[in-house]
This record gives structure tokens, sequence and C-alpha cells, in this order.
């Protein structure tokens, strides 16, 4: 169904966007504190769109 794809394109781009953040936290040593908020702003998110 059409939900369904959309929620395979939001977690791709969740993913795609997951992982530029990790590789950015690697190369810049990003404050640790400000990725942990970030991954919860992350699992809200999947968590709100699982409801589609």
């Amino acid at each position: 169904s059409r939900n369904k794809l959309r929620l395979l394109i939001i977690d791709g781009y969740l993913s795609y966007i997951t992982r530029n953040i990790i590789s950015l936290y690697i190369d810049n040593n990003i404050n640790l504190s400000s990725y942990i908020i970030f991954l919860l702003l992350l699992y809200t998110l999947t968590t709100r769109y699982k409801g589609i």
C-alpha cells in the first residue's frame, strides 16, 4: 500500500541521516550529549511514523 511505501522512504531517509551524523560525529568528535539528544529525536520520529 502507499503507507508502506511512505514508511520505507521515511525509514531509508532517517537511516541515511543517521549514517551521516555518525560519520560527522566520528570525524569531528561532536559533543556526545548533543548526539544522544539527536538519537532520542530520531527515535521519537520513527515511533510516531509507525502510527501512519
